[in-house]
């Protein structure tokens, strides 16, 4: 009925000693297939051995922990599935401390990654990133800066573009989760303005040399 191939080999083996060793067990999973299919297990008990020493079973509980197990496995799998993303991915917890975070997200705040760990309060990690000078658009005010940025994280109301460290910009968008927590998630627009500063240039440049000619001209 079990499914030895579910256990991890060194559990698998730890188990083992403690039934040789005659010693209790607490909490051991495993997945077995009975009539209803194949389920998670967690078992704890006493092995009991006949006058030869020969192995019998166990006394003790089982539970089915499926619906646990499950849960823990699709959560990985968003969690994975977060890590991966090329946009930058925070959520902060209903406390306003960081719960969860991404690669992407961790490599724009090198400079202050004690900051931009799971237990930190969005305050202190924005304080922190001010002070190591990541938002340049905040040169010269930072104070009124810094309580804007918290007024929209207070109050989120859609996405807004901000300048970070290395003429980066992202493209950000908070919002208010049902049970007070907020997630962060920004692109990186960088390419695009660069592409707009340059059109801007080059509209400019027509723009000068236009008015600059002795001739007169007209464009329909």
């Amino acid at each position: 009925m079990g499914t030895p191939a579910s256990v991890d080999p060194q559990e698998w083996e730890s188990h083992l000693s403690s039934l040789e060793a005659h010693e209790p067990f607490q909490n051991f999973i495993f997945q077995r297939e009975g009539p209803d299919g194949l389920k998670w297990m967690q078992t704890s008990g006493n092995p009991m051995f006949d006058e030869n020493g020969e192995f019998l079973g166990y006394c003790g509980i089982a539970s089915d922990i499926t619906a646990q197990i499950e849960a823990e496995r699709n959560m990985e799998t968003l969690a994975s599935a977060i890590e991966q993303l090329s946009d930058l991915f925070a959520l902060w917890g209903p406390d306003d401390r960081l719960l969860l975070c991404n690669q992407r997200f961790r490599e724009i705040n090198q400079p202050v990654i004690e900051f931009s760990k799971p237990g930190i309060r969005f305050e202190d990690h924005i304080r922190a990133a001010l002070d190591a000078g990541l938002y340049t658009d905040a040169k010269g005010r930072e104070d009124e800066w810094f309580e804007e940025r918290m007024e929209r994280h207070r109050n989120p109301s859609g996405l807004f573009e901000m300048a970070r460290q290395d003429g980066i910009w992202i493209l950000l968008n908070e919002q208010r989760l049902p049970n007070g927590a907020t997630v962060t998630i920004s692109s990186d627009i960088t390419e695009v303005k660069q592409s707009q500063a340059k059109a801007q240039e080059q509209a400019n440049i027509v723009e000068t040399s236009m008015r600059a000619m002795p001739d007169g001209m007209l464009i329909l």
